[in-house]
Formats: structure tokens, C-alpha cells, sequence
């Protein structure tokens, strides 16, 4: 038994040294030009452009990401600019978000909890002149609603589904699970997360999501700004409550809006996720 327990000792020894050896590989990699307040400077710049590995992209470059990845290495998140990303949605470098992330944070008055609240809507922010770019630019030029996401929240404890394409806006540094559709078990309608994948969005970014994806709200990077992020999808949707059904409608919260959560969460949602409840480690 002594033999045993020092073996399983010295493999834990041996995987902590691998990862520490990662860290600084990844770090030594990471040191150069970036930062996440330059990355929607509406320039219209390919954060691929120069190098084929997302490793080498501004975005993979920037300390906090580095830091990010090093504390959750084992789920191993790529940033949005990673090729893997372009079967759940697309990034929009070429859009500034700049202004409209100013006057999201100027009018944020709320308390960021352990859990991700979900605001349809936010009339001083519908007006706002990004809002019609992303209208043009994403929606062919029908109607959109904006609303925001925010919270201090760690874990991915959820998984949503929408009809239309969903735009977020992120005031902060945040990742977020996504995943297909096409792995929904539509014997059971649940969803197993080993499927979904985890993604780094930096601060002043839009990114899309298909309405193919599932997607988990934004999470907190930091435990000291926490997470606040813009959403932005067709007018009405989610809006008016619905009651669930059979087959996938019994995930349906409101008007083409599904969710699928873990159990024992106590959220009233329904108990469609199964695997592990990922938790994100905080760079702070």
C-alpha cells in the first residue's frame, strides 16, 4: 500500500511539472504586442493574419489569456480567433465597440452575483449607433433588441438555444461554453458537455452565434470586474414566456428560447445536461 500511494504521489508530482512546463512554453510564446482594449478598433484586423496558430495571434499573446489558460489548461479554451470557433459563429473585428462599451458601463447599476442575470431588454442602449451597424451588418437590416447578460459567475451550469442569431458585446474579458445542436440526444433531449467547447472572448469584441449553437452565458475572467456583456438578437425574441412541451420544447422557456441545465441547480430550468458542471478558475 505504501509502494501504491507513493507511486500515485510521484504521477502527481510528474503532471504538475508537465503543466507548469506548458504554462511557461505558452508564456514564452505569449510575449510580444496586444491587449484586449485594442481588438475592436473597427480596423477591420484578422487576428490570423501573419501566423497559421492561433497561438500566435494577438488575442493568444495578451498576459491575461496566458494567465486564463495556465489555471484551466485541462479544458484548454482557445481564443474566438481560432478556426474551431467558425462552426458555432463568427467574430467582427472590422465593428468598434468602443463607444457603446463606455456607455454600457455607464449605465450598469447592478450587482454582479454568483449567478449570470439575463436582461432582455435595455432601452438606453437601443439607440446606441453600433446597435444599427450590427442591424445591417448581421441582421440584413431587421429589427434587433438589446439587452445584457452580467454576474460574477463561474461555472457553466447551463446551456442555451436559440431560433436566430445571437450578438454579444463583451464590456469585459469573459469564455463561454458552446456546442452543436447536432449532439442533442433526441432520445432523452439532453445534451452531454464533454461535447461542448470552451471559448476566450477578449473585452471590446462582437461575436455572433449561429442558431445552431448552444451556448452557456458569458463567465467571469476576473473575479474583480466580473462579467458584463451586451445581447443582442432579433426583436421579441425570448420576450414572451412559454410553457414547455414534448421533445425539445421541453427545455422551452419563452418564444424561441431553449435551456438546458444541470440538475440540482434549483433554477426552474430544465434538467437537460449531463457530465461535468466545468467550473472556471479566475485569473485573480
Amino acid at each position: 500500500m505504501e509502494v501504491l500511494a507513493e507511486v500515485n504521489k510521484m504521477k502527481k508530482t510528474l503532471i504538475r511539472l508537465i503543466l507548469f512546463i506548458i504554462l511557461l512554453m505558452l508564456t514564452a510564446c505569449g510575449r510580444g504586442e496586444g491587449g484586449a482594449a485594442g481588438y475592436g478598433a473597427g480596423g477591420g484586423k484578422s487576428l490570423r493574419e501573419g501566423s497559421t496558430s492561433p497561438l500566435h495571434s494577438p488575442i493568444a499573446q495578451d498576459e491575461t489569456y496566458q494567465k486564463l489558460l495556465g489555471l484551466n489548461i485541462l479544458l484548454y479554451p482557445p481564443p474566438v480567433d481560432d478556426p474551431k470557433f467558425d462552426e458555432f459563429g463568427a467574430a467582427y473585428w472590422e465593428l468598434d465597440p468602443t463607444d457603446f462599451v463606455q456607455a454600457m458601463r455607464a449605465e450598469f447599476n447592478g450587482q454582479l452575483g454568483d449567478q449570470a442575470e439575463y436582461v432582455p431588454q435595455v432601452e438606453a442602449l437601443q439607440d446606441h449607433p453600433l446597435v444599427a451597424q450590427i442591424q445591417e451588418t448581421i441582421y440584413n437590416g431587421a429589427p434587433v433588441q438589446v439587452g445584457w447578460v452580467y454576474g460574477n459567475n463561474a461555472n457553466l451550469d447551463y446551456l442555451e438555444l436559440n431560433e436566430a442569431t445571437v450578438t454579444l458585446i463583451t464590456a469585459e474579458n469573459a469564455l463561454f461554453f458552446v456546442g452543436s445542436k447536432a449532439n442533442l440526444d433526441t432520445t432523452a433531449w439532453t445534451f452531454d458537455v464533454k461535447n461542448a467547447l470552451a471559448f476566450y472572448i477578449p473585452a471590446n469584441a462582437v461575436v455572433s452565434l449561429n442558431p445552431e449553437t448552444l451556448h452557456s452565458a458569458p463567465i467571469r475572467v476576473s473575479n474583480d470586474t466580473g462579467m458584463l456583456t451586451a445581447v443582442i438578437v432579433p426583436e421579441g425574441l425570448g420576450i414572451e414566456p412559454a410553457p414547455p412541451g414534448q421533445g425539445m420544447d421541453k427545455a422551452l422557456v419563452s418564444e424561441g428560447r431553449w435551456i438546458f441545465a444541470f440538475p440540482g441547480l434549483n433554477d426552474g430550468y430544465y434538467e437537460g445536461l449531463t457530465g461535468k458542471n466545468n467550473s472556471i478558475v479566475s485569473v485573480d
